[in-house]
């Protein structure tokens, strides 16, 4: 009997990667990382883990094409950070993802993490209203984009989030919220691998 292919590929930023800051900016990582969260919850799956802290769409791209790769699915996550910005993500992602398809592999898209307002003594860590704004709209456009090319997408902002006491910090999410962001990622992998689960 064959060995189903139950291989994986994580690219991502912070959020996928497990990091926070505590309120001195140091950086931590969840004790249980997203990656970690996935092996247990599916345990036939080999996970290879890209995430990067602070890595954009567009520093991902740069990497992205010449990198080896040989796992059956290709997540992305990249693209919080330019949201943030007002700086478009969603041409990276889309090339990104029809390359990967293009190897023969199956990309899937998570589209964006909630984040809440919050106002900082650090101006750099201040979440306005327009950033939500911003992110809300970003990820409508990821939604449209990963439907029109038949990229799967894993939907996080569907991911039930209370605000504030969902982040360990000004965007990073509490171990509740990231199982809650794994979960779906799961039930992706689950209705394209159900030999997998």
């Amino acid at each position: 009997m064959v060995e189903p292919d139950c291989t994986v590929e994580l690219n991502g930023d912070s959020v996928l990667n497990g990091a926070y800051t505590t309120p001195s900016h140091e950086l931590m990582r969840l004790q249980e990382p997203p990656a970690a969260t996935i092996k247990r919850l599916r345990p036939k799956y080999t996970i290879k883990d890209n995430t990067l802290n602070g890595q954009t769409s567009a520093a991902l791209a740069q990497v992205f094409y010449n990198r080896q790769r040989t796992s059956r699915f290709i997540v992305i996550e990249n693209g919080i950070i330019e949201a943030w910005r007002n700086e478009s993500m969603v041409q990276n992602l889309r090339s990104m993802a029809v390359f990967a398809r293009g190897e023969g592999r199956t990309p899937i898209l998570t589209g964006l993490s909630r984040f809440a307002l919050h106002v900082d003594p650090d101006p750099g860590y201040n979440m306005t209203q327009t950033m939500i704004d911003q992110r809300d709209a970003f990820d409508a456009q990821i939604k449209a984009m990963a439907a029109q090319e038949g990229i799967a997408f894993a939907e996080f902002g569907a991911a039930p989030f209370s605000g504030a006491s969902d982040l360990l910090d000004t965007v990073h999410p509490t171990k509740a919220y990231s199982d809650r962001l794994v979960a779906r990622l799961v039930l992706t992998l689950d209705a394209l691998a159900p030999e997998c689960k």
